[in-house]
Parts: C-alpha cells; structure tokens; sequence
C-alpha cells in the first residue's frame, strides 16, 4: 500500500488448519514491528499455483485517501526503491545543504532571516521525510504516536517558521511594524494549531488543518505581493520560490482529502 501516512493495514492470511494469521503496518504501529521495515505498508504473501489460499485486508484511516493496492515481486520492488532512493537522496542532500549554509550565513551575517530560514528548511525537510515514510523507517521507527499526528504537525510548524522568514527578509519590522507583528501572530496561530492537532483524533484534524494552512500560506503570499508593489527587490524572487511550495501544499491538501490519488497507476500486477 504506497501510502506512508495510512493509520493502520491489516492482512489477514487463512492457514491449513483454519486460523487467520494477521500481519499490520502504519502509523499506528511502530515501523520496528511491521513485517518488512519500509517507507510506507509492504506485506509480504507467499503464493502457491497449487494450493489456493483466502486473505483478508483491512484499511483504516483517519480521513478519506486514495491509493492503489499494488501486488509487486521483490525483484521489482528491489528496481523501484532503487529509483526512489536516488531520488530522496538528491533532495535531501540538496535540502541539508541549503539548512547548513544558510545557518552559517545566520552566525556570520548576524541577520536574522538566515536563521529563520534555516528552521524553515529544516522543517520542510522533516516534513517531506515524513509524508515520503522516510522519517517513520530511519528518524523514529519506534514512536508509532509522533508518526501519526506529525503528517499534520509539522506541516503547520514549517508554513508558521516561513511566515516569521518573509517577514525578516522583507524587513517589516522597520517598514510596517503592525503588519510584523501581525505575521507573527498568525505565526504564533500556526504553533498553537500544531499543539491542538497533536491533541485531536486523527479523523477531526484535516477539518482545522486545511483552512488554517491555506489562511497561513495566503497571508505570507499576500505579504510578499504587499512589498513588492512597495519596491522590495526580493519580494518578486521570494514570490516566484514560494509558489512551487504552495502547490506542493495544495496537492497534498487535494491528495489527503481523497481528491486526487496517490499514484495515477491504478495496480500493479507482477509474477
């Protein structure tokens, strides 16, 4: 099942003498426990063209989500990490990279929207490490409760954290001192929200989640357009570089609301 955030899968596996054999993985479960170790549920069946036999799965979630069931063989599944790990691996590097030498530039600079925004990035890669299942297979495999609530967590710390750097690199403590601390406010909003969703069941969260971080990413949008139109020869730049993240935050908004899939493949099937 190539979806990191589900709650809780379930194969149920009918043995010879009549008893159902459950395996599980997800969030629910800590990573150290399921079957095979991975990025997101992988359940291993042995199949027998001569003796057939019944299974049972179960999915549980906390909101809506749509994914495919795939049912792939190890040598395929060996080629597709394989790909993805080049993937992830160029990101992340990528990612630590820029948190590295922008903290630098913090301590050398003494400017302060180097630093935030080295906890920005740092917190967007988090992020991405834990909507990939990255996170839940290396960062903490056995805190089956952070993997659950931090799909919504530190998403709301990352925009709360981009809020506080726009604010810092348009300067707008000096030119609009109210508009600063009203970006911090709506930061400080951000925090609050993360505390209350780590609170709330899984099934309540994406009706506070969604609204609060598309108000969040809207105002910081707003703010950079503001300063643009006032002259900020950054403002265009920053604008340009926060809209990707913005429609990456609005996919996986559509994606956890079951508005789009996971994959455009439906299934796999392979011998």
């Amino acid at each position: 099942m190539p979806y990191p955030s589900i709650d809780r899968t379930s194969l149920y596996t009918l043995d010879s003498a009549g008893n159902w054999n459950e395996q599980r993985a997800g969030d629910l479960v800590a990573v150290s426990k399921w079957p095979v170790p991975h990025r997101h549920p992988l359940l291993p069946i042995a199949l027998s063209a001569e003796v057939p036999t019944k299974y049972l799965l179960r999915l549980e979630n906390g909101h809506a989500f749509s994914a495919p069931l795939q049912f792939i063989s190890e040598g395929r599944l060996s080629y597709s990490e394989q790909r993805v790990s080049l993937i992830l691996g160029i990101f992340f590097g990528l990612t630590g990279l820029a948190a590295l030498i922008s903290a630098l530039s913090a301590l050398s600079l003494r400017d302060s929207a180097y630093g935030f925004y080295t906890l920005c990035v740092a917190l967007m890669g988090l992020t991405q490490a834990t909507v990939t299942g990255i996170a839940g297979l290396h960062l903490w495999p056995g805190w089956p409760w952070w993997s659950d609530i931090s799909t919504s967590v530190l998403p709301m710390l990352t925009v709360s954290a981009t809020l506080l750097f726009i604010s810092a690199a348009v300067a707008l403590p000096e030119r609009l001192l109210r508009l600063h601390w009203l970006m911090v406010g709506q930061a400080g909003l951000g925090v609050g929200m993360a505390v209350v969703l780590a609170l709330l069941p899984a099934a309540a969260r994406m009706d506070l989640f969604i609204p609060i971080l598309l108000l969040l990413q809207a105002s910081g949008m707003l703010v950079l357009a503001w300063a643009w139109r006032r002259g900020d020869r950054f403002a265009p730049w920053l604008m340009l570089a926060y809209l990707p993240v913005i429609a990456a935050a609005g996919w996986t908004l559509a994606r956890n609301a079951g508005l789009v899939p996971i994959s455009f493949s439906r299934s796999t099937a392979c011998s």
